[in-house]
């Protein structure tokens, strides 16, 4: 019985001596997912208008997902950016993006952020990333608009 204890408090202790490290690695990818999220997303699509931008932190086999009259309708990157066009320079407006939910596990990962402009909720987005050879990419997207 005491032999059992022991072994207990030995892996107990162990599992201890890694929790900050579970946890640097943790802070680490959340940290890098909220980076590309708003480099890519927030400044470079909402903010900046910078296509670039918004390509460095999108995968290429990217899929936007949206709902339209009762069907399911999939773009793809490319599709997505030439809709909206050529860029016009800096969004005029006060863009908000506030990640509201993150949720990671090993390569995979889920946000669902808020995007405001001038203080008025435009879209409640929901991504899904992969962390690839390249960093973490966001690969899927669904949405919903509020007007």
């Amino acid at each position: 019985m005491r032999q059992g204890f022991l072994g207990f408090l030995w892996l107990a202790a162990g599992l201890l001596a890694t929790l900050p490290a579970l946890a640097d690695e943790s802070t680490a990818a959340e940290k890098a997912v909220i980076e590309v999220i708003d480099r890519a997303y927030v400044q470079g699509l909402w903010q900046n208008r910078d296509l670039d931008a918004m390509r460095s932190g999108f995968d290429p086999s990217f899929v936007m997902q949206n709902l339209s009259e009762g069907v399911v309708k999939s773009t793809r990157l490319d599709e997505w950016i030439e809709w909206i066009g050529t860029p016009t320079g800096p969004n005029p407006k006060k863009v908000r993006g506030e990640i509201e939910v993150l949720d990671i596990e090993g390569e995979v990962a889920a946000a669902r952020v808020k995007i405001s402009e001038d203080g008025k909720l435009r879209f409640t987005d929901y991504f899904a990333l992969y962390h690839t050879e390249d960093g973490w990419k966001i690969v899927a997207k669904t949405y919903q608009g509020h007007g």
